[in-house]
């Protein structure tokens, strides 16, 4: 069957005869009166139908349909397919040879390979395409003068004309003796295989007889009929063509008995490096690569083939056999050596030549003209164009990736999976998008179980979820990104976030600048004084400051949370001990900010839920706080710390990265905290291990402390309104042994807490008084500390000693 522009379905006939695809004009007008707007044009000239009785018809109409065609292995579509309108009833579409040849089916060569049934009758399954013999020597190559022309075409400056000239004339000069010979080992339990006689199709087998009769007219190949090893030959029709062949051979039975030697193939990521700043290439194709080495002597029985006419033994390397490729590839790299990597790369039989001038551009190699250009600005090579600006896939590649229709089978879904892999690195979120289909993949594949991959033939049925993740890796493909090459001067700036379901890293280089953002402002929009107005913008960029500024990136101060009432900012900071703490490895150190009132709350790691549970014990004792300030750890902004703050009311804040004076009233505790516990320690001789005990005494110590910041309160007086002790109290004779009693009736609280209240308002306002004026006499003494020492002095730099265990409490200097 077959569905007409989405709306009629007929049956169809894949007609071997017809050059056209027709359709009756009956259909025809079917389709206009359910779609008005299709249209049928007249043909420029009328074309006469010879019909299968041998009646002739005319058709002057011609009209332009999509078709899907259902077969046994899905559905396929053809789009915008031209079909004559015949006169007449009918109720078939007729494909013609041009509809037919857009699915890669060529009739005339189909038929010709059908007639010989038992062509791979031996065969486990079909042999790849790609192994092929070199071609008749006597077949002309392109010119010289056509090379160079074509060069210049690509963007060679005319002042090197010349010197591309000169290297042409040195162009007979190879080094065909300066290779070693190809050999191959066999297992040791290694026998002899010589592949059955096959037929082929008349067309075919002229064929294998006119090619190999010129390759042993060459000395390519000599004729063994006594050889013990033989393996078959497979014509495969070349690309675009319905007469020509290329001549592969199965060696798969030779390969499987042999020891593979070890090899290494140029990967992407090396090739990506190398070719960073280069501007200029140069493609080469070499003739015939494979044919160009010798194969050793004792090797070439194990690589003789049988064709209708007998068996031949090749003296060269042939192509397809196990080791061929890594053999060339080492003797390539042996040769090149001297240029590899700085400005050669090669991939078997392909030399790639790059460099940041023209004039670095010589080389006397034998290359295939056709495929060989001497000057490039962008480079194809392994699948990818390489060029000064970066690396993009081929566009060819991506456009026949972005419009394959659903996979209709699991091996289809398969090769999709596989070949959008193999972009991974330039498909943004490919992970994420892929992750259905390759669930998908894994599960079809467990179903059909350690079967033969035939078995990957069997359709397979879409959801609508995994539809929607296959066009959104189709359209991912169609997006590819251009991968620039990083500048190894330039600053890297990587930014990271992260979520429950995964992570994502930007890594970026470079700024639009001052002169980019103008020009982009001024062809769109009228501004006045732009150019001021941009070099403001830019002034205050951070970023412009990380990418185009010095390696000193000053911040600025910004906005700092200033409280005046208790507990309206609440400051909070894990503070690590070391290892070895056990369950007091880590401080939840929290502090008021206008009182510097805290409280500790040790624990084994720092996460949410410690943060959770020491908000709740702080909101139960003194209040819900109304404003959190921390840095950005995943402990304290998390999806449990934010739904919490929303049920409390509680604004959180987080500092900005590399700005921690923002948050430097905790910070500023921390210190005080390593240092308390530190005498501490030393007073009571004790080891650091022990610290844990001493927590209840070094927050006394912190809270009861009366400190000049606060107007010669301390923090438990600021915060509670009750008085501080000391550990004097102990040793302190009081004046008097009577004690006043205070008798306060019930009546009389509420105005007596009033007063408490309005004793503790006075208090804290004396505290901002005094912290204000503080920050203002500091700014008008601190004139900066003049230092005894100039550029090129040798100073002492005192820093942490490495080498020793290091921790907070105990660090050696």
């Amino acid at each position: 069957m077959v569905r007409v522009n989405g709306l009629l379905e007929v049956a169809y006939i894949a007609d071997t005869g017809a050059d056209q695809s027709v359709i009756p004009s009956a259909m025809a007008d079917s389709l206009r009166a359910v779609q008005p707007g299709l249209g049928i044009v007249p043909l420029d000239s009328p074309i006469s139908v010879t019909l299968a009785d041998g009646s002739v018809q005319v058709c002057e109409m011609e009209i332009v349909l999509d078709l899907e065609l259902v077969t046994i292995a899905g559905a396929v579509n053809l789009r915008a397919v031209p079909c004559l309108v015949l006169e007449g009833e009918g109720d078939e579409v007729l494909l013609g040879k041009d509809a037919l040849k857009r699915l890669g089916i060529v009739v005339d060569q189909t038929l010709a390979q059908l007639a010989d049934s038992t062509l791979l009758e031996d065969e486990e399954e079909e042999y790849p395409v790609g192994d092929e013999l070199p071609g008749d020597a006597s077949i002309p190559i392109t010119t010289l003068d056509e090379l160079l022309d074509r060069t210049v075409a690509n963007g060679l400056p005319h002042e090197h004309t010349t010197a591309v000239r000169d290297m042409l004339d040195l162009f007979p000069e190879i080094w065909r003796d300066a290779v070693s010979s190809g050999a191959a080992a066999l297992r040791e339990d290694a026998r002899p295989y010589r592949s059955p006689p096959r037929k082929y199709a008349p067309l075919l087998a002229e064929f294998i007889r006119e090619y190999v009769k010129s390759l042993v007219a060459e000395g390519l190949v000599t004729k063994n009929n006594a050889a013990r090893w033989a393996c078959a030959v497979v014509p495969v029709r070349k690309p675009g063509s319905r007469d020509k062949f290329r001549l592969t051979i199965d060696y798969r039975p030779v390969n499987r008995l042999t020891t593979p030697i070890a090899g290494v193939m140029p990967s992407t990521a090396t090739v990506m490096e190398v070719l960073l700043g280069k501007k200029v290439f140069a493609r080469f194709d070499l003739t015939h690569g494979f044919w160009q080495l010798t194969l050793h002597p004792d090797c070439q029985e194990l690589f003789s083939f049988v064709t209708p006419d007998g068996v031949y033994t090749p003296n060269r390397v042939p192509q397809g056999a196990m080791d061929s490729a890594l053999h060339f590839q080492s003797q390539m790299q042996t040769l090149l050596a001297p240029l590899i990597p700085h400005s050669a790369l090669v991939w078997v039989d392909d030399v790639i030549l790059f460099a940041p001038t023209v004039a670095e551009f010589l080389a006397n190699l034998k290359v295939n003209m056709k495929k060989s250009s001497l000057f490039e600005l962008e480079i194809l090579l392994c699948g990818r164009y390489f060029s000064a600006d970066g690396v993009r896939h081929d566009p060819m590649r991506m456009d026949a990736l972005s419009t394959l229709p659903l996979p209709a089978t699991v091996a289809d879904l398969q090769r999709f999976v596989f070949t959008t892999n193999w972009l991974h690195d330039s498909l943004p979120d490919y992970a994420r998008a892929i992750a259905p289909l390759h669930a998908k993949l894994e599960a079809e594949k467990k179903k059909i179980g350690k079967r033969n991959r035939n078995a990957l033939q069997v359709a397979t049925q879409w959801s609508n979820e995994e539809r929607d993740a296959f066009k959104d890796v189709v359209s991912l493909v169609r997006d590819s990104a251009l991968m620039v090459h990083p500048d190894p001067d330039a600053d890297l700036c990587v930014f990271t976030d992260a979520s429950l379901s995964g992570f994502s890293i930007v890594v970026t280089q470079g700024h639009r600048g001052q002169e980019a953002m103008v020009l982009a402002l001024k062809a769109r929009f009228y501004i006045t004084k732009v150019e001021d107005k941009v070099a403001k913008f830019v002034r205050q960029c951070l970023l412009y400051k990380h990418v185009k500024g010095s390696r000193l990136i000053p911040r600025p101060y910004g906005p700092l949370l200033t409280p005046t009432e208790r507990n309206e900012v609440v400051h909070w900071d894990f503070l690590s001990h070391g290892e070895g703490y056990g369950d007091s490895a880590y401080l939840l150190v929290v502090k008021n900010g206008l009182s510097h009132f805290c409280e500790l709350f040790p624990c084994a790691t720092p996460t949410a839920y410690v943060a959770a549970e020491a908000l709740l014990m702080w909101a139960a004792r003194y209040g819900i706080p109304k404003t959190l300030l921390s840095d950005q750890g995943a402990h304290f902004r998390n999806e449990m710390m934010r739904h919490m703050a929303a049920r409390l009311k509680v604004e959180q804040n987080f500092t900005p990265v590399y700005s921690p004076w923002l948050n430097g009233a905790v910070e500023r505790l921390n210190r005080d905290v390593l240092q308390v516990l530190r005498a501490l320690l030393l007073e009571y001789a004790l080891d650091y291990h022990e610290c844990p005990y001493l927590l209840p005494a070094l927050q006394a110590n912190l809270d009861h402390t009366a400190v000049q910041s606060l107007a010669g309160h301390s923090p438990v007086e600021g915060f509670t309104g009750l008085p501080a002790s000391s550990a004097l109290d102990v040793v302190v004779a009081p004046a008097s042994e009577t004690t006043e009693e205070r008798v306060i009736e019930i009546g009389d609280l509420g105005d007596q807490l009033e007063n408490v209240r309005a004793s503790l308002h006075q208090m804290h306002r004396d505290v901002t008084d005094a912290k204000e004026r503080k920050s203002l006499q500091d700014m008008m003494t601190h004139k900066g500390t003049p230092v005894n020492f100039d550029v090129g002095d040798f100073v002492l730099w005192s820093r942490i000693d490495q080498r020793l265990s290091n921790n907070k409490l105990l660090g050696q200097w």
